[in-house]
């Protein structure tokens, strides 16, 4: 998949800019607070339908602009090209805001799209933050949404068997809190579909400790695994939906009294292990930087070989901690794996020597690129 032309106007800090990418490694250079993320939260929305950075969509519109002529408001488009595809793909994303009233409107080759899952999927890539030390360090909820876009991104099926699950435990919950006695009408479909959730998570964990310690072999040539991923849930030993029914049951008090579905998938627990430390208790930030990036990484190896699409890698000042050498051999790597689209505050941080033939896209301290 190859991105090949971003179109933003009104979006954050920009006016109206057309970007025209390279095949392979775009730089966004420039000082920090002059946009350079904002071009990749714009790809991001248009392949997630919301931001990485905020839930609240007026906080993306360029608010510095004169609007008495005009509707306040964003517009974004992308040109895409598939593998697999002769012809272009757009993806379009119109947002107006009229004083508390807003509506936003996504299209897909002109094609209005109402749920945000028929958008997930179609413009394949991996986002690397300064905040990815979070999948080490941070809450369960995290690893947790880790691994359901993982595997969303390989498998509608799975994405649809999340969100009826999801759903299901919404509404069963919220008889719970109001103690009435219907909740039980959702166990049969709440087991159902969590068997399906726990299978694929188990099966994912396996797949995703194997390319870990893949890629880290061959970025650092060494010979030996490193990763370990210990799934921890309190459905280990439930193996078949009756069995989920019956402990559904079993727990009836203890959940009327908590008010909530208090055990299931959606409290699954994933620990990361580096050469068989617990990561998040006894890591170094640096190894919780290279965990993670490694973990980002497998999740586009995992997602390319899936889809059998080359992924495009969004990268955010994501290596700026990193020591020159390995640096050099995580750039090395990625540059061979399709199109990067990264940011840098210097040049010297990213142009490693004379081989590398990249695109830098130079921005200056104004309203657009």
């Amino acid at each position: 998949m190859i991105l090949k032309k971003l179109y933003i106007n009104q979006f954050r800090n920009y006016k109206e800019t057309m970007f025209t990418f390279s095949d392979n490694v775009n730089v966004l250079y420039g000082e920090n607070g002059i946009g350079k993320t904002n071009i990749l939260e714009a790809i991001y929305l248009l392949g997630r339908g919301i931001s990485f950075r905020t839930r609240h969509e007026k906080e993306l519109v360029n608010h510095n602009i004169d609007y008495s002529n005009g509707e306040k408001g964003y517009y974004i488009k992308a040109v895409f090209k598939s593998d697999h595809n002769e012809y272009d793909t757009t993806v379009e994303i119109s947002y107006k805001l009229e004083g508390k009233k807003h509506t936003k409107h996504v299209f897909i080759n002109k094609k209005e799209i109402k749920a945000r899952r028929d958008l997930i999927g179609k413009l394949i890539f991996v986002l690397f933050l300064p905040t990815d030390t979070n999948l080490i360090e941070g809450s369960p909820s995290i690893r947790r949404d880790f691994f359901h876009m993982l595997i969303s991104m390989v498998s509608n099926e799975y994405l649809d068997t999340l969100i009826k699950y999801n759903k299901i435990l919404k509404m069963r919950n919220k008889l719970l809190s109001i103690k009435s006695n219907d909740f039980y009408i959702y166990d049969d479909d709440l087991a159902k579909y969590a068997m399906i959730i726990k299978e694929k998570n188990i099966e994912y964990t396996l797949i995703l400790e194997k390319t870990m310690n893949d890629i880290h072999k061959k970025i650092f040539d060494k010979n030996t695994d490193v990763y370990n991923i210990k799934l921890k849930n309190c459905l280990s030993d439930i193996n078949t939906v009756e069995q989920y029914i019956e402990k559904l049951k079993s727990t009836t008090q203890e959940q009327i009294r908590l008010s909530t579905t208090y055990f299931g998938i959606h409290r699954a627990e994933y620990d990361i292990y580096y050469n068989n430390m617990q990561a998040k208790k006894y890591c170094s930030q640096g190894q919780k930087r290279i965990c993670s990036l490694i973990m980002k990484l497998a999740e586009e190896c995992i997602v390319s070989q899936a889809r059998k699409e080359s992924t495009l890698l969004l990268i955010d000042d994501a290596l700026l901690e990193l020591d020159k050498n390995k640096r050099t051999k995580v750039l090395e790597y990625i540059e061979k794996k399709g199109q990067v689209f990264i940011t840098v505050t210097e040049k010297e941080n990213i142009l490693i020597n004379n081989k590398h033939e990249y695109n830098i896209l130079e921005s200056q301290r104004c309203d657009h690129l």
